[in-house]
């Protein structure tokens, strides 16, 4: 019996040509040729990042590492710029805008007691006040409170109220806002340049105008602009989901809200009753 290494050296012609290859000759050729191991291009934390052009590994220096220094000064820098940015956007807020708490019941029934309101104070840095709109102003004998009423006489207008009509030049002023009508009787008087006559929407239960006289118009702060508080659910919601309206009163109940406003978002414009009755105003005919 022989080994397999026996059988090795033997190296038969028969193995030869059985397996096709002399073991003899492919040890010689072997020898000629030195094999080395290639150094390993990656390591398996480097599998799939692409190599630097030059081959080397991207290593940063360790005198070119940021320092704590640095990294504090950015985390300061970043600090800085987030508090001016939202000084920035506060003011750029604030200016053309302000906040403003109704307190009394002189603007019923369209504004309530508590109800909150966004002042644009931009709108009359291009125009004069209108009549008609709602406007947020400085009392004269009370300059820290502020007071919000109707814009009803425009300046170089006489307003007369008989019996609770309003009449402006003599002509009856068709008001198209809702209001609760007052019963008083006030004289005519004649605005000056930059006058304006002004009245709550609760004619019987307000301090304007008709009191105390004309507003100068320097004391004006800007037109009421948007009713945010209470909230209130628009009429096509409650219709089309009942369900919706229930849930809804039951929020107001727990935030102890007594009263549902008229208007809620946007308020609404309405343009000045004078001009539209001037343009139904038949034409007359020319001469013949």
């Amino acid at each position: 019996m022989t080994t397999p290494d026996a059988e090795m050296e033997q190296n038969s012609p028969a193995q030869r040509n059985r397996y096709g290859w002399d073991i003899e000759s492919w040890e010689g050729e072997t020898a000629a040729h030195d094999f080395h191991f290639a150094p390993p291009t990656s390591t398996p934390a480097d599998v799939g990042l692409p190599m630097p052009p030059n081959g080397q590994a991207d290593v940063t220096p360790a005198d070119e590492a940021p320092s704590q220094e640095s990294l504090l000064w950015q985390m300061v820098r970043e600090i800085i710029e987030t508090i001016v940015l939202t000084v920035v956007i506060f003011f750029l807020i604030r200016i053309p805008t302000q906040t403003f708490r109704i307190q009394g019941f002189s603007m019923e029934p369209n504004f309530i007691q508590g109800q909150y309101l966004i002042v644009n104070k931009a709108v009359y840095w291009f125009r004069e006040p209108a009549r008609g709109e709602v406007i947020v102003f400085r009392f004269s004998e009370n300059p820290r409170r502020d007071y919000i009423k109707r814009v009803i006489g425009l300046p170089g207008e006489t307003v007369e109220v008989q019996n609770g009509k309003v009449y402006i030049n003599g002509q009856p002023l068709e008001e198209p806002w809702p209001l609760k009508p007052g019963f008083y009787s006030k004289g005519p008087i004649t605005l000056g340049p930059n006058e304006y006559y002004v009245l709550g929407d609760n004619r019987g239960n307000s301090s304007d105008s008709h009191a105390w006289g004309p507003l100068d118009g320097d004391r004006i702060i800007g037109k009421a602009w948007i009713a945010y508080w209470p909230p209130k659910l628009p009429n096509t919601l409650t219709e089309r989901y009942p369900q919706l309206a229930v849930w809804f009163d039951k929020l107001r109940a727990a935030l102890n809200i007594q009263q549902e406003p008229r208007y809620w978002g946007l308020l609404p414009s309405y343009p000045d009753p004078l001009a539209r009755q001037h343009i139904q105003q038949p034409v007359p005919a020319p001469y013949p």
